[in-house]
């Protein structure tokens, strides 16, 4: 895959992941789930856009799609109690929209709806980085905010579906790890 100079660096998962994000990363089942499970009653989804675009130069190259192959794009960010906890973009190819009612009848719901219909789905790859405030993904996630994180850390991952791949970013907010804290303690 090519590496697009206006993206970060991304590393395969291991054992220098950092330990206190580490289970974030390498969580395989519904990041929607597990989010919401923190505090089902302060939990809330907002699809914040969708729309139809040509891809980056990283997201055409790890999709393998051609120069002329537009994607559907949505943008969805996680809270509880108001405080922006996680943000997501899903690219989704087109030829994944033709026929399949699963990607084009989301609505405002989580795709994660679709993708864990059962408990695990397999992935071919899934890599994570430090954004800073550069990054292009740094301030698509920290749209709107007043007071914007020295860094955030993130993670994408290629699903295969049918014969495409679909590809989620997901990026993480340090509420979500003070969160994460203050619910094992209550436990």
């Amino acid at each position: 895959m090519k590496i697009d100079k206006n993206n970060p660096a991304w590393a395969i998962l291991n054992d220098a992941t950092p330990s206190h994000i580490a289970p974030w990363l390498n969580y395989k089942e519904s990041m929607t789930a597990k989010v919401r499970a923190l505090n089902p009653r302060t939990f809330t989804f907002n699809l914040r856009t969708e729309h139809t675009l040509n891809p980056s130069l990283f997201d055409q190259s790890a999709l393998e799609l051609s120069n002329n192959e537009n994607v559907l794009i949505r943008e969805i960010e996680m809270s509880h109690a108001g405080t922006r906890c996680l943000y997501g973009r899903t690219i989704i190819p087109a030829i994944l929209l033709d026929g399949n009612s699963d990607f084009t009848t989301l609505g405002s719901n989580p795709i994660g709806d679709v993708l864990f219909k059962t408990p695990t789905r397999p992935f071919d790859r899934r890599c994570y980085c430090e954004l800073s405030p550069e990054d292009e993904l740094f301030k698509a996630a920290t749209l709107a905010l007043p007071h914007k994180p020295e860094s955030l850390w993130a993670r994408y991952t290629l699903y295969p579906i049918a014969h495409s791949h679909l590809l989620i970013y997901e990026v993480f907010f340090p509420a979500l790890l003070i969160l994460e804290k203050s619910h094992a303690l209550a436990i």
